[in-house]
């Protein structure tokens, strides 16, 4: 009887253990709706959802931003209308497993960006108009937008960057003008939602291409100011200021150094709660380029798994140069207190070598870099749009030497059919774990999805602004400039991973979402900590669960005693299901074991009654 027990018990385990993990994964932040993630077949990286998730009907639109626009915890596309100006904003909805149909918010825009400019919890959208005016669209929970502040600025504007001028999470905006100055958004602390307009012109510095980033530069995780400056043939350069400001970093710098000629990274080092446009002269300056080539692009990331944020360029020639960041790290407890200094490198020529053998395989000078881990190993690949196709360049950076590999595999080939891609972003469609492809080309906005391994391991992480998580209805909406520092134990030993986000918001460039993303299919076990900078402060998590979403709230961003940290852990119905036929099994086996224990004492007890029976028979007749 027991053995029957077993054997049932047994093969209700490994039917489960089958079953569930042949599911796809759902959302991590709740059950699978009324319809679920498409299926497809096995062996393709990317897989075309476009029309499964009805992003189709958006026809001929151009995706500016990927933001959750209505604080459900699910990213939503904002669109344009290229030749009208006409704003969209086409909402995800889970529960369906699509995008609907898009709604229209305003006309003759130009450009557009989102954040939390009233400090409600919720998205809004700033949109640029023709007219010279910056229209504030309110969001709120129930996906309606309401008129708010009004503000003059320069006709035409086609981009801005995001940024916290007083390192309070709440947004500013920084607009270029065109002759070296800028337009400043500051939004008014004691009436947020509207703004002061005023003048910021750096010191003998020329933007070039108008390359701006708010991002940690020296490993306190809190976002500094970094400006690409032109050499102009010495008529824009940088010079040293004899009476430096004082810096978050402890003693006075020394002058900057601007030795060498070609572009210029300009570094303001983030005060803290002070104001990080006190000065026009920069905190540091370094020419790592060069004086031969120019700079068309640069993205900011950890490449190689130093915990820095390093810099790569794509240049005139159409080569990549890596800049290094080799400010170092603080230790365990201690990854975003390091008071050093940023140290970027001279930039290195970055090999790109092809999955077929080819080497030193060029890309356009106009192409445009979109980072997407697409293969979960915490090293940042590129999808390139290189002319009229974009291609995947692996990661295959060793011991801090970066490299790329261009894929050419047949799983890839779908993927690069995709004719003229002109933007792209990564970011997780149903919030699930995985890093999918949103792509703008000449068919319209394609969603691709990340279909190259069923077994994906990762932590993403989403820092929102100083709001209350405890507000209802729930707030949700990431802060720019953010940064996180993963640590965890891999195959070739201690790895870290830091990540900005949104270091680039507001550019036409880079639409991706506010999420940090880190994978960790290299890791041995757990997350060993997480390290958070966000406003003024910092603070750190240990022992945390991989394949989960980590929401933090710095309720104030100068006490990190306030912030809290909320986690989802992956789930969906077959492994509720599953976990209700282990529990079932486990049930019946306990049941057979306590019937067996049951019967052999029945069996037993009856024994040991007929002898007692028998021996008081014997004494009567004896």
């Amino acid at each position: 009887m027991l053995t029957a027990h077993y054997l049932l018990a047994s093969a209700l385990l490994v039917v489960c253990f089958l079953w569930v993990s042949s599911g796809t994964t759902a959302s991590l932040l709740g059950p699978s709706g009324s319809r679920g993630p498409p299926s497809f077949p096995n062996g393709a990286a990317f897989s075309n959802a476009t029309a499964y998730v009805s992003l189709d009907v958006l026809g001929r639109l151009q995706p500016l931003k990927l933001a959750d626009l209505n604080a459900d915890e699910y990213i939503d596309v904002l669109a344009i209308e290229p030749t009208t100006g006409r704003l969209y904003v086409s909402f995800w909805n889970h529960n369906l497993y699509r995008f609907g149909s898009p709604v229209l918010l305003t006309e003759n825009v130009t450009h557009a960006i989102t954040a939390d400019f009233n400090g409600d919890g919720v998205s809004d959208v700033m949109a640029f108009t023709n007219a010279g005016t910056a229209a504030l669209l309110l969001g709120s929970h129930s996906s309606n937008f309401s008129s708010g502040a009004s503000i003059a600025v320069n006709a035409n504007v086609s981009t801005a960057m995001l940024f916290s001028r007083y390192g309070d999470l709440l947004p500013d905006v920084l607009v270029p003008e065109g002759n070296g100055s800028f337009l400043v958004l500051t939004n008014r602390r004691k009436a947020k939602g509207t703004f002061q307009l005023s003048q910021w012109t750096p010191a003998l510095c020329s933007i070039e291409k108008n390359i701006t980033a708010f991002v940690d530069m020296n490993g306190d995780c809190l976002p500094d100011l970094v400006l690409l400056c032109s050499d102009g043939n010495g008529s824009s350069r940088l010079q040293p200021n004899p009476m430096p400001p004082r810096s978050r970093e402890g003693p006075p710098q020394g002058p900057p150094s601007a030795t060498g000629s070609g572009p210029q990274i300009a570094v303001w080092y983030s005060p803290g709660t002070g104001d990080i446009l006190s000065s026009t002269t920069p905190s540091k300056v370094w020419t790592p380029f060069g004086g031969s080539l120019q700079v068309e692009q640069l993205l900011f990331a950890d490449f190689t798994g130093s915990g820095t944020i390093s810099i790569l360029a794509l240049t005139s020639n159409g080569g990549l140069s890596f800049v290094s960041n080799n400010h170092g790290n603080g230790g365990y407890g201690q990854r975003c207190n390091f008071h050093g200094s940023a140290n970027l490198l001279n930039s290195v020529a970055v090999a790109i070598s092809s999955s077929s053998g080819a080497s030193n395989v060029p890309l356009r000078p106009s192409a445009q870099m979109v980072l997407v881990d697409y293969n979960y190993d915490a090293f940042p690949d590129l999808y390139v749009m290189n002319g009229s196709t974009g291609v995947i360049l692996k990661n295959t950076a060793q011991k801090n030497s970066l490299a790329f590999q261009l894929q050419t595999q047949e799983s890839f080939s779908a993927l690069y059919n995709v004719s003229e891609p002109v933007v792209a972003a990564a970011y997780d469609t149903d919030q699930d774990g995985r890093q999918d492809l949103l792509i703008s080309a000449s068919d319209g906005i394609e969603l691709w999805l990340n279909t190259i391994s069923q077994t994906r391991n990762f932590l993403e992480t989403a820092v929102q602004t100083a709001v209350s998580p405890y507000d209802n209805p729930r707030p949700f909406t990431e802060s720019i400039g953010s940064t996180s520092i993963v640590a965890f134990q891999a195959t070739n030993g201690l790895q870290l991973y830091a990540c900005t986000q949104c270091p680039q918001s507001g550019s036409r460039q880079f639409i991706s979402a506010c999420q940090c993303f880190t994978g960790l299919n290299t890791m041995l076990n757990y997350v060993q900590e997480i390290a958070i900078g966000a406003g003024s402060s910092q603070r750190s998590w240990t022992n945390l669960l991989p394949n989960s979403f980590a929401i933090i709230y710095p309720q104030d961003p100068s006490n990190p005693n306030t912030w809290r940290l909320e986690f989802y852990t992956q789930r969906n119905l077959r492994s509720v299901i599953g976990v209700i036929i282990v529990l079932a099994s486990a049930m019946i086996l306990l049941g057979g074991i306590i019937l067996f224990l049951l019967w052999r004492e029945y069996c037993q007890d009856k024994q040991a009654r007929l002898a007692r029976e028998a021996y008081q028979s014997f004494g009567q007749y004896s």
